[in-house]
């Protein structure tokens, strides 16, 4: 038999599924922007205490480029950002709000793996096998943060906007249990409401 916790995990569980299931089914009101420097795009589910975000941004609005990183410079500005990105209390301002940090994920994407598409380029191969379209793609980096919050009104602060320079605006979507909503995010107001 299940205890009554692990009962209420289930039904949690459930509910945030179901929550981003709506959040698919929305339509293009809630597409994803498209690739654009200086902007960004965050995703937000908040169901009873679990806040689940989705940040993506195109790299050039948080290291400067979209290639894998050639020079010293860009090994600093991608360690810089994974430092940042990968700290939740960092990225939001948790102080301010009774939540907690649970899980920090962050995929760099090509901007991770060390190599550079000269190198990939050099090696012998069979041109039989397809190549990733990296030199003719955008690169996005995406992050994700789990949070646990005791207020049923959550006010959380961004604090991306001081910590990238290229970064201008962050287009907000936002669902919970009652309501979904959008707004969009800029140094100077870059607070998430949700009621």
């Amino acid at each position: 038999m299940y205890s009554r916790d692990r009962i209420n995990h289930f039904k949690n569980q459930l509910a945030i599924l179901l929550s981003v299931a709506l959040v698919l089914m929305l339509g293009s009101s809630w597409a994803t922007e498209p690739h654009q420097h200086g902007a960004a795009s965050m995703e937000l589910v908040m169901q009873g205490k679990m806040v689940e975000i989705r940040l993506v941004a195109p790299a050039a609005s948080v290291v400067g480029f979209e290639h894998a990183p050639s020079s010293d410079q860009d090994q600093l500005a991608v360690g810089k950002a994974m430092a940042i990105l990968s700290e939740t209390n960092l990225v939001f301002d948790l102080e301010s709000v009774a939540c907690t940090a649970d899980s920090a994920n962050v995929d760099l994407g090509i901007l991770a793996n060390g190599s550079s598409l000269a190198e990939h380029a050099e090696h012998d191969h069979d041109d039989s096998h397809e190549h990733d379209s990296e030199a003719n793609e955008h690169v996005d980096i995406e992050a994700f943060y789990r949070l646990s919050c005791d207020e049923k009104n959550l006010r959380l602060k961004v604090k991306l906007f001081g910590l990238f320079e290229a970064l201008e605006t962050i287009q907000l979507r936002w669902i919970s249990s009652t309501t979904q909503g959008q707004d969009q995010l800029t140094a100077s107001q870059p607070f998430i409401s949700v009621d």
